[in-house]
């Protein structure tokens, strides 16, 4: 079973459309030496966007990576580093380079794609510590790590049309200035994922399933959301009544179908059209969550406010860390780039 993450990155994005897309482009016309001296000046190698590890790589580090690269090293090097020798990541990549001649941007090949990709999260991208209000301080995975809390933070953010429009900023159509510092042509625009995402970040990595860049935020878009955000709000949001109705199941309460709304009670023809998730089946007839959940309310008042109140928390949890988050990244004159996966 597949699951879904979420996760914010500090990005800087104009170092991303300046540096390192022209020299990958000069590279493409046969002038490989601005890519090539980028990749002598790493200090460290990031093998996805959420890890940063310095040069050499440590021990612990070198055996998980190598079949990555495997198909960048001869017979003869693969046996050697397999059998405990140091190697630099970068030192494998730097054989893509020649390559990239002829290609263009947008069409790399598998290896190209490949250095472009570690290229942004190693120069792009850095993680920052996590904030006070994270619990879990040795956590080193994604701020949304599971389906729930995905669904949960996707609904937080539409809660009223204010709030929605701040948070799709991440996927709005970039300005023309934009569009020319990350060299988005007219191939991309018309393709099916600009259409969707226009601020999608095409890469391509093998640490990861399905990862995507799914768009991102200029340091202006941020400092515009910090200053309007509403924080730590309350809505009733049908993710926490589905949890909190789960939570009911689990301790075996009972509906008393009799004193419901009869038009909370439907039978599998009503529903057509509907998300069925939004109902509990009771002696055959489908039960709206919502009628449900207020009932338990008045019958279980301390458990049910327990339930809400850890949900909410978890919410406010993670809205902190992504705001921290962007201060973060204002503080560099980043952007934000949110990317997910399916694990």
């Amino acid at each position: 079973m597949s699951t879904y993450i979420t996760d914010y990155i500090p990005f800087d994005y104009v170092h991303y459309g300046t540096e390192i897309l022209p020299a990958i482009e000069q590279a493409t016309r046969g002038n490989s030496i601005p890519l090539s001296n980028m990749i002598a000046s790493a200090t460290h190698f990031s093998p996805r966007l959420r890890s940063r590890y310095a040069l050499p790589l440590p021990e612990e580090q070198r055996d998980p990576l190598i079949w990555m690269f495997a198909g960048l090293f001869d017979v003869s090097t693969l046996r050697r580093i397999r059998a405990g020798e140091t190697w630099n990541p970068w030192e494998a990549l730097a054989t893509v380079l020649p390559t990239l001649e002829g290609k263009s941007l947008t069409v790399l090949g598998r290896y190209g794609e490949m250095l472009k990709y570690h290229l942004l999260a190693t120069f792009c991208c850095e993680v920052p510590p996590w904030s006070e209000n994270w619990p879990h301080h040795e956590y080193r995975g994604p701020i949304l790590g599971h389906d729930e809390t995905v669904s949960d933070w996707h609904e937080y953010c539409k809660r009223d049309m204010g709030t929605q429009v701040l948070w799709e900023t991440f996927y709005r159509p970039a300005s023309s200035d934009l569009e020319d510092i990350l060299n988005i042509g007219d191939e991309q625009r018309s393709s099916y994922m600009y259409k969707y995402q226009p601020r999608y970040i095409p890469t391509v990595t093998y640490t990861e399933t399905e990862m995507g860049i799914d768009g991102f935020v200029t340091l202006e878009e941020i400092q515009y959301l910090l200053e309007h955000v509403r924080s730590h709000e309350r809505p009733v949001l049908d993710s926490i009544i589905s949890k909190c109705i789960r939570d009911g199941e689990g301790m075996d309460w009972d509906i008393d179908v009799e004193a419901l709304n009869k038009d909370a009670i439907k039978n599998q023809e009503e529903i057509a059209g509907e998300v069925s998730w939004h109902y509990i089946r009771r002696k055959g007839l489908l039960i709206n969550h919502r009628a449900v959940f207020e009932q338990w309310r008045k019958s279980h008042p301390v458990e049910m406010d327990k339930f809400v109140e850890e949900y909410y928390e978890g919410i406010h949890m993670v809205e902190d860390e992504i705001l921290h988050r962007m201060r973060f990244a204002v503080e560099r004159e980043w952007g934000i780039l949110v990317m997910s996966a399916k694990l």
